[in-house]
């Protein structure tokens, strides 16, 4: 119960400080892109894609919508 807690605190957060970045910084808590920002104009959110097989094995239920609708967006963005 406890690790799930914890892994809801810092999914929230990185929604609420970084997203659409790669990676939430924890000293500035702000976001960073981390894959090649120099060379592609926008970020791939790689902590929210990585976030959702997580949620889907604590929750036993897919993934909020918002969460889903976030990553369509940006694939839709990079297309």
């Amino acid at each position: 119960m406890r690790v799930r807690a914890m892994f809801y605190h810092a999914y929230e957060h990185y929604l609420e400080s970084a997203f659409p970045y790669d990676e939430l910084r924890p000293l500035t808590c702000d976001g960073h892109d981390t894959w090649g920002s120099s060379v592609l104009p926008h970020s791939f959110s790689l902590t929210l894609i990585d976030a959702l097989d997580t949620l889907l094995v604590s929750t036993g239920s897919a993934p909020p919508q918002t969460s889903q609708a976030h990553v369509a967006q940006g694939a839709d963005r990079r297309t």
